[in-house]
């Protein structure tokens, strides 16, 4: 079958960015102000500044980051996610279910053996894996909001017969 590959939607990843921005030069300048016995607009400017390009080069390097998923014949590989999956081969995946955590609706990937598929992992990775679990979710999992064509992902799920299940 042909290759899909899928992308985080940019509009989404746009308002993230703002968020962040803003969010970012708040709290710089709720702790600059709280610290400093001398409020130094200049100093704050540059620091502002500094932050600012900072920031950008990030948020530049996300924006052109290529595809997150991409499926295969073999399998699917995930390439833009945390914590980084890799490639999981469809004979591990019994299904995918879309589930909710808070505002956020994810699909997690039901896998034949969970505590095998973690075993290649270390650090970070396997740390938020335990973390999906202790929170009674699919230990891979994929944020369905921030992609760009969610329907088309879904429907190229069941094109490879991966059985789609909601959460109660």
């Amino acid at each position: 079958m042909k290759e899909r590959r899928f992308y985080f939607s940019q509009s989404r990843m746009r308002m993230f960015m703002l968020l962040t921005l803003g969010l970012s030069i708040f709290l710089f300048a709720i702790i600059y102000y709280e610290y400093t016995e001398t409020g130094s607009i200049d100093f704050f400017i540059l620091a502002v500044s500094v932050l600012l390009l900072f920031l950008s080069v990030v948020f530049r390097k996300k924006m052109n980051a290529g595809p997150v998923v991409v499926m295969n014949g073999n399998g699917i590989d995930f390439l833009g996610t945390a914590p980084k999956f890799g490639f999981v081969s469809w004979d591990e995946i019994k299904g995918a279910v879309l589930f909710k955590t808070e505002k956020q609706i994810f699909v997690g990937f039901l896998l034949e053996n969970e505590d095998e598929f973690m075993e290649k992992y270390n650090g970070i990775s396997l740390e938020l894996m335990k973390l999906n679990q202790r929170m009674g979710n699919p230990v891979v999992n994929i944020s369905y909001n921030n992609l760009k064509d969610k329907e088309e992902f879904i429907v190229v799920l069941q094109e490879f017969n991966v059985d789609i299940y909601e959460a109660s």
